[in-house]
């Protein structure tokens, strides 16, 4: 075990114990870092256990202490709020036990373990199918576990700040890779890069070196930028509901820099996406006569004037830029790569059709897409309980006015974010960077407390002292009970096995 583990294991442990928002900051900080086996390889199996899933299991454990488990299960079990992902992760689960055994050797599926070539095999019961799993377990806990914390204005924004420190984190780790590459000290980032993954950290596209932080590769990384950038790009105009302040440009800005200095298509294709729902929030904040809306508008526009100035006068910059963008996305499809991933979403959505509409079973098959992965591994079953919970939460609205704004950031953060493990992940959970903002979301449109049995309020619990204060306006006699004490109404890219 390298020292950054050890390190790693005993910040968590603390962050278990202490008060205070440690454990939100270790959530979203452990994000950057997914190349660091915190668990020795050679001791599990050759199974790379990474540190956003370890920081999300803990986050779970704290929250379950805090609410009580019955109030927890109350929650995941509640048609209002998480009883449609709760089901759609239950048969997920099933779907590992059974479904491999059940079409073992009647379909043919690209396995989650990566090898030198990949070829379809016949299917078959593998330890993916639990560690696959247990991914998307944790990534359902972690909408539930958002959802608790963020019913406590106190504590979301606690969870608000700690989210842009992970921003910074991902800066940090993009600056030191690229750094460390120009010096010749890369070297010194091994100790961070045990995983037992394939890395893609030395590629280079023309005479620019690929940026790939300490994650697997640029790809990886450049998803890892978007996830946070969206949320942070498009900030609601109160400050108290995102509490950035003067640093979210910069920060945009350079997470807008690392993306394309990432060099990945897929990072490219996103980042466009993300600016056109900037642009929709400029545009619905004019017609709402925000002036903050009106001011980014602005800003929009000496931007592109500076673009067409840059343009005119150096015409060699747009050369460049147009040439790298002809070489990562316009004949991207005539590359190995491409082919060799078009190949795994076919046999993917063979299996979808081969299984009957039922999956192949989670942990099964491999794809590059989290829309094939979806049908291949859960089948349609899976797919309309995770897409009803999703559309659940779209489609409603801050119950409080003055959460309109964070509300809205929810659901257009969600877009880009969805649309990139669209195009990149072979894994069936939305990843931890969509299943916080479904949290957020939740905890913004579902606030009322029920009873596990009748639908009354809930009795209050005990805080306990390891956890922060209480926030005013949830104090015991408030129709909140405790902070988290009572039961509130009504995704990951898992890296693969």
């Amino acid at each position: 075990m390298t020292y950054p583990a050890v390190i790693f294991w005993l910040v968590a442990i603390w962050a278990l114990f202490a008060r205070g928002p440690a454990i939100y900051l270790l959530f979203f900080i452990s994000w950057s870092f997914g190349t660091l086996a915190v668990i020795p390889t050679q001791a599990v199996g050759g199974i790379s256990i990474m540190p956003p899933w370890i920081s999300a299991a803990v986050l779970s454990v704290k929250v379950v202490l805090d609410v009580g488990p019955r109030v927890y299960l109350g929650a995941l079990f509640d048609y209002r709020r998480f009883g449609f992902l709760t089901l759609c992760t239950l048969y997920a689960v099933v779907s590992a036990l059974l479904l491999p055994r059940i079409f073992a050797g009647q379909l043919d599926v690209i396995t989650m373990r990566l090898v030198a070539v990949a070829a379809p095999t016949a299917l078959g019961p593998t330890p993916s199918n639990f560690i696959q799993a247990l991914y998307f377990i944790l990534t359902s806990l972690t909408v539930v576990n958002i959802y608790f914390v963020a019913c406590d204005p106190v504590r979301r924004h606690q969870l608000l700040v700690a989210f842009g420190w992970g921003g910074a984190v991902a800066v940090i780790t993009g600056l030191v890779d690229l750094l460390a590459s120009k010096a010749g000290l890369t070297g010194l980032l091994l100790p961070y890069r045990t995983s037992a993954y394939v890395l893609m950290v030395d590629g280079e596209v023309g005479d620019m070196k690929r940026v790939v932080g300490l994650m697997s590769e640029a790809s990886a990384y450049a998803a890892l930028c978007l996830s946070f950038l969206a949320p942070i790009a498009i900030t609601p105009d109160r400050r108290q509901a995102a509490p950035w302040g003067g640093w979210r440009v910069p920060l945009a800005a350079l997470l807008t820099l690392l993306t394309y200095l990432s060099t990945s298509s897929g990072g490219y294709v996103a980042l466009v996406s993300v600016v056109l729902v900037v642009l929709v929030g400029i545009a619905g904040g004019m017609f709402d006569s925000r002036e903050r809306a009106w001011l980014a508008a602005y800003w929009v526009m000496m931007l592109v004037v500076a673009a067409i100035c840059v343009a005119v006068l150096r015409p060699d910059v747009v050369a460049t830029v147009a040439k790298l963008v002809d070489a990562v996305v316009i004949h991207k499809a005539h590359t190995s790569s491409y082919v060799e991933r078009s190949m795994w979403n076919r046999v993917a959505y063979e299996a979808f059709l081969h299984s009957h509409g039922l999956g192949a079973g989670i942990g099964c098959c491999r794809s590059s897409s989290w829309v094939f992965a979806v049908l291949s591994n859960i089948g349609a079953p899976g797919a309309i309980l995770m897409s009803v919970f999703m559309a659940r939460v779209f489609l409603s609205r801050g119950a409080d006015t003055e959460d309109s704004g964070l509300m809205r950031m929810v659901k257009l953060s969600l877009l880009p974010n969805l649309f990139v493990i669209s195009l990149t992940s072979p894994s069936v959970g939305f990843g931890l960077g969509a299943a916080w903002l479904f949290g957020l979301g939740a905890a913004l449109a579902w606030p009322l407390a029920v009873s596990v049995e009748t639908g009354a309020a809930a009795p209050p619990r005990a805080h306990p002292a390891f956890l922060p204060p209480l926030s005013p306006d949830l104090a015991p006699n408030s129709p909140m009970g405790s902070t988290l004490g009572r039961d509130p109404v009504g995704r990951p890219g898992g890296a693969g096995a």
